[in-house]
């Protein structure tokens, strides 16, 4: 036998009206405190309740679905990402819908199209980069479509946002080598005006603690192990006066213990590193990897209660999240006459 909203408020030990509120994450009179909340949400997990979706969408006028966009999930924050948004929907009684974009903006604006056309209550994108596709975000908002970025922004659209300072993770890493004794740090990342929130966190920490800025240690790289590789083997030829390293991810991060490794030298013992966004790979790598983590399942999570929060005709504000330095084995001290 099926468990039943009855079930539920039984187990909460509230009214089933109670229950049905914030199941439903709909507007009420009845004032829910959040203790009450996570009491009929945790029974909901307990007891394995999943609301008959049809029904309450024939009853509540809505699909019961939610639209989520990414650009991909191979080597990225995405797959944590995901596994919050999916935790939330699944215990709000939602299913997700999924596109892949590749980051390429045709691909994003088709599944922005195809989403709505489905029908879904919401939708939740991580939005390309340099996405293009402003006409497409205006016209959702023109709609009173509900919809959330979540990890990345667009400036040029009013769309509320949950991410991580980009800034805070560049300055943290880059604190972190200097606290260390590093005075020559070079920057792997990207040095495009829509991704250089890491460069610019980089930059501050060596203000900060007054070591001038040399433009020879910044290199330009995408995200990936191949152009983490390719990047210090050509910061390499050029200019070998440095002792360490910030990557602007884990996975660039991998690419520089993998050449390094290859020019016959070691980490940490002859260039400290630090990458960005604790991904599952860093605690794999050998010398386990430093880096600065984002809170990435709490960020589906948070852009999710966003959501469905737009859908129960709410406001929301948008939030920035801080990260955390994980410390592992890629960073050692050296003395200040190295």
């Amino acid at each position: 036998m099926s468990t039943t909203i009855s079930d539920v408020a039984r187990e909460a030990g509230v009214s089933i009206s109670t229950a049905s509120v914030v199941i439903n994450n709909k507007r009420s009179n009845v004032r829910v405190s959040e203790r009450t909340r996570k009491r009929v949400q945790d029974a909901v997990v307990k007891l394995g309740y999943r609301p008959n979706v049809m029904a309450r969408g024939l009853r509540l006028k809505c699909s019961g679905l939610i639209g989520v966009v990414v650009g991909n999930i191979e080597y990225s924050t995405m797959p944590a990402i995901l596994q919050g948004i999916e935790v939330v929907a699944k215990r709000s009684g939602y299913n997700v819908m999924l596109g892949m974009t590749d980051h390429k903006d045709v691909d994003e604006k088709y599944y922005l199209e195809l989403l709505h056309g489905k029908k879904v209550d919401g939708i939740i994108v991580a939005p390309a980069s340099a996405s293009e596709n402003i006409k497409a975000y205006r016209d959702i908002l023109c709609e009173g479509f509900p919809c959330v970025f979540v990890a990345h922004r667009r400036q040029k659209v009013d769309i509320p946002y949950v991410l991580v300072d980009g800034e805070k993770l560049g300055y943290a890493g880059t604190e972190h080598l200097i606290q260390f004794g590093h005075k020559r740090i070079a920057f792997l990342g990207s040095t495009e005006d829509t991704k250089k929130r890491r460069l610019s966190g980089y930059c501050k920490a060596l203000q900060a603690y007054n070591i001038d800025f040399d433009v020879s240690l910044v290199e330009n790289s995408d995200f990936g192990r191949e152009e983490g590789y390719e990047a210090i083997q050509r910061l390499w030829k050029r200019n070998k006066d440095f002792t360490a390293v910030y990557a602007h991810d884990d996975t660039t991060a991998a690419g520089v213990i993998a050449c390094v490794k290859k020019l016959g030298l070691s980490v940490p013992e002859d260039i400290s590193l630090v990458g960005s966004d604790d991904l599952a790979i860093a605690a794999m790598l050998t010398p386990a990897l430093t880096t600065v983590a984002q809170p990435k399942c709490r960020l589906g999570e948070i852009a999710t209660e966003m959501l469905l929060d737009l859908i129960a005709g709410k406001s929301v504000s948008s939030q920035v999240l801080d990260p955390k330095l994980v410390v592992r084995e890629s960073t050692r001290k050296i003395s200040d006459d190295t």
